[in-house]
């Protein structure tokens, strides 16, 4: 109880604020799916703005469909668009960083116009950025399916491929080679272009060509970048 607790008032405090006793309860409902309880806190007062974006974040992390839509029937709907946290992003931002694809979903549907999906962080990076930079796969393949464009560039000029294959350079990303490999080919898929060019003068291409290729068996492939381990097989996919 004592482990649950802390992790709520973390939790909330990376969302912007310290939580009071009421803010921790509905926090623990949020996380538990606890519907009913949820249901209490809601009819218990009307949320402030404040409180009710950072539930809807907080439930973009860990909540499910239910409890995303109980926050949108009771004033969370005009919300979706509204930034906030230390990260300065909206719930539906949030949603797609974590992966969170039923609560997502519940969030879209507020939106029949999809203007949702054009929103930006502050440095220009589209929802599919973000699905990238964050390994979110499944969800990327979502936001591609609802018509997200492959080939949008944020401010520093990097597309969505982009923002990954970086991050593999990196080697920050848990993904497995036939994840990325079935990624990537879905990229191709939806039209992404692989030679639109950064402000560093950088395109997909570019970046997995020079990429060193791995080859089974290498002595010292455990030695090379996420990006190297893949690079032959993207390679292939490039040259098709």
């Amino acid at each position: 109880m004592k482990k649950s607790i802390l992790f709520l008032v973390i939790c909330f405090s990376l969302a912007g604020c310290s939580p009071n006793p009421n803010q921790a309860d509905l926090l623990q409902a949020i996380y538990d799916h606890n519907e009913d309880a949820l249901n209490q806190q809601l009819n218990a007062a009307k949320l402030h703005h404040s409180t009710h974006l950072k539930a809807l974040a907080y439930a973009a992390r860990y909540g499910n469909a239910e409890i995303a839509n109980l926050l949108l029937q009771n004033g969370g709907e005009k919300l979706l668009q509204t930034k906030g946290g230390i990260r300065n992003l909206t719930p539906i931002q949030e949603a797609v960083i974590y992966n969170n694809i039923p609560v997502y979903q519940k969030f879209i549907k507020k939106d029949p116009d999809h203007q949702y999906l054009t929103t930006l962080d502050n440095k220009g990076r589209s929802l599919l950025h973000l699905a990238m930079g964050a390994g979110a796969i499944k969800m990327a393949e979502e936001l591609l399916a609802d018509g997200l464009d492959p080939n949008l560039q944020d401010d520093a000029g990097n597309t969505p491929m982009m923002t990954l294959l970086k991050a593999l350079q990196k080697n920050r990303s848990e993904l497995k080679k036939f994840q990325i490999y079935q990624l990537f080919k879905s990229f191709q898929d939806y039209g992404m272009n692989p030679d639109i060019v950064n402000q560093q003068n950088e395109s997909v291409r570019s970046i997995v060509e020079g990429a060193k290729t791995v080859f089974i068996g290498s002595d010292d492939s455990d030695k090379r970048t996420l990006l190297d381990q893949s690079s032959l097989d993207l390679k292939l996919l490039l040259r098709k």
